[in-house]
């Protein structure tokens, strides 16, 4: 974010602005932690070769020790994902 800061002007720091209930920062750490545990493997169950799932509670966790509310994160989650016609809701733990 400090690159966009210096770079851009944009100080994301300041900006109040939600889209789907998320500040434009909280998009881009919750981007972020996720491609941190995709390159290192972590919060990710695999089901077959290069397919896995997320694991909500262990990504919360991380989110959490990383300073980034667990409640703002799991809308991160629900927000960015598809929602079957089928499933109204994801639970915890799965993705």
């Amino acid at each position: 974010m400090l690159a966009l800061d210096m770079c851009y002007g944009l100080q994301l720091g300041n900006e109040t602005t939600e889209y789907l209930g998320l500040k434009l920062a909280e998009w881009l750490r919750g981007y972020s932690l996720l491609q941190f545990c995709c390159k290192r493997r972590l919060a990710l169950t695999k089901i077959v070769d290069g397919l896995c799932y997320l694991d909500v509670d262990a990504f919360l966790s991380l989110s959490d020790r990383a300073g980034m509310p667990s409640e703002r994160m799991l809308r991160f989650i629900l927000e960015g994902h598809p929602k079957p016609a089928s499933q109204g809701h994801l639970k915890t733990g799965q993705l």
